[in-house]
């Protein structure tokens, strides 16, 4: 039983960390692009706030799923 838990464990880790850099990725593209919208913005005061928008969803998209990927670090630590 205990053999089953560790490979439990390992996949979620592995489960973790593989979509932690999926997201890290995503959000570089997601940032790349709100800049790349700002700068086409041509001063529309529309397109700006869509811009500066895209750009903090994404900050705010990657800090919960790096907190998502801290919270179930520690709990596997405790379970472990």
């Amino acid at each position: 039983m205990a053999a089953f838990i560790i490979q439990i464990n390992a996949l979620i880790t592995s489960i973790l960390a593989v979509m932690t850099a999926i997201a890290v990725g995503v959000t570089a593209i997601a940032v790349a692009w709100a800049g790349f919208a700002l700068m086409t913005a041509e001063a529309n005061p529309r397109r700006v706030d869509s811009a500066k928008s895209m750009f903090w969803l994404a900050l705010v998209g990657l800090f919960l799923v790096l907190s998502a990927d801290g919270i179930a670090s520690a709990v596997q630590g405790a379970i472990a």
